[in-house]
């Protein structure tokens, strides 16, 4: 409770965004999830106009998230990452600091990147049967999609049982370490989501090697 334990930021360090559609964050709190891992609790709004009184506007829904860290130690609040299933980081196994993410429409594993970009929704699969789909946070409506070549890229969903099939996978334990988790692709059970240094492919499981590169750690 000293004053001179803080130091205030001279921008805000949680703010609306236009791209996933929550205005006016605010009321932030912290607690932690059954995992132990921080979370922010906020409220936010679907709309960008308030119409009455703020102070009684009825439509700040309570919403939550997880909370990161930054190296030197500060908080990283991100952006409100929208309506839908908490977001994930997936880690690759043995590689702290390290996390998937999307680029230029395509999918890297690296430390590089900002904290948005690395969060991505386990959606009920399109492909259904007990898959899942992942939706970037900062591509609302577009999936991981597995190319001809076994690249990953974010596309649209287009609809067509080739996307839905191309765009699914099997959520299984860690191949390396049970505590993590593992993807299958939908149409191939022998491939998996694979990292092999930056890059990030769809392949063939078959050392330990490839089962580490094919474990991601979440958070």
């Amino acid at each position: 409770m000293s004053a001179a334990s803080w130091t205030k930021s001279p921008e805000p360090v949680f703010v609306t965004s236009e791209l996933t559609k929550v205005y006016g964050p605010g009321h932030n709190s912290f607690t932690v999830d059954e995992e132990g891992r921080d979370v922010l609790v906020y409220h936010g709004r679907d709309y960008k106009e308030i119409e009455g009184d703020p102070l009684y506007d009825p439509n700040r829904h309570t919403r939550v998230q997880r909370l990161y860290y930054r190296p030197d130690g500060t908080p990283d609040f991100g952006i409100p990452v929208g309506n839908g299933e908490v977001p994930d980081r997936f880690s690759p196994a043995g590689r702290q600091g390290v996390y998937l993410r999307h680029e230029g429409g395509k999918l890297l594993a690296d430390n590089g990147g900002a904290l948005p970009d690395t969060q991505f929704r386990q959606k009920p699969g399109l492909a259904g049967d007990g898959t899942v789909s992942l939706e970037p946070v900062t591509a609302p409506g577009q999936f991981l999609r597995l190319t001809e070549t076994g690249e990953l890229v974010v596309a649209k969903n287009d609809g067509t049982p080739a996307f839905a099939q191309q765009s699914s996978f099997r959520r299984v334990a860690g191949l390396a370490d049970p505590k993590g988790v593992s993807f299958a692709a939908a149409g191939a059970a022998d491939n998996y989501l694979r990292v092999a240094g930056n890059s990030v492919r769809v392949a063939t499981v078959s050392s330990d090697v490839d089962r580490t590169g094919a474990t991601f750690l979440v958070s």
